[in-house]
């Protein structure tokens, strides 16, 4: 999936504006339609699967849930959907007949740390040589936990070891992930209603 340009989509949310308030789907709209489209945790489709289906006609869409309860509910959601496929497993058992050219990682909030360490370099080899990747990020700890991380300990830790600042803005980003492989282009806020709670999503591509 090669972008047409890469020029970063700069900023956090008031640089983009979406009707519906997702930053996934502002930045999924500029950039070209996946055709294979891996997620790993999908929250019950809300923050991206539900748009991958309104702006990305051709995407098969095959998603890795490891929680049998959040799996079920999944796959009832999407039951009409013949291009949506629902995978009770861990995300590194999944063998897809296609290389992937997104992948998006949407895991719960204290396994981050995991998602950038663990998950992302074992997924790689199934991506294409120009795949787009999502990842879910805390880019302000404090905005997010506030003086209390209570069971975030292991995000609060995790972020500012990993990309060496308690507060992420996109070059931050961009910096730590071009030795890793990938070129970052947007950081936005995950729910852009309701901007700077440090919760987002940033959008990279390999190489």
């Amino acid at each position: 999936m090669a972008l047409m340009q890469r020029m970063p989509i700069e900023g956090l949310a008031p640089a983009i504006e979406d009707d519906r308030g997702s930053g996934f789907r502002a930045v999924l709209k500029r950039i070209p339609s996946p055709r294979h489209v891996f997620e790993v945790g999908c929250n019950g489709g809300l923050w991206s699967t539900v748009h991958l289906l309104d702006l990305c006609p051709e995407a098969s869409i095959d998603i890795a849930e490891i929680l049998p309860d959040r799996a079920a509910e999944a796959a009832e959601k999407f039951a009409a959907k013949e291009r949506v496929r629902v995978h009770n497993i861990d995300a590194v058992e999944f063998r897809p007949k296609f290389k992937i050219d997104l992948l998006i990682l949407d895991v719960q909030t204290g396994l981050i740390g995991y998602a950038f360490e663990e998950l992302l370099p074992a997924l790689t080899p199934l991506l294409t040589q120009d795949a787009g990747v999502f990842l879910y990020i805390v880019y302000d700890l404090e905005a997010a936990f506030g003086d209390d991380v209570g069971e975030y300990e292991g995000v609060a830790e995790f972020i500012p070891r990993y990309f060496g600042a308690t507060v992420l803005d996109i070059d931050i980003v961009r910096r730590r992930m071009k030795p890793e492989g990938f070129e970052t282009l947007a950081l936005v806020d995950r729910n852009m209603l309701e901007r700077g709670r440090g919760y987002g999503w940033t959008y990279m591509v390999r190489g």
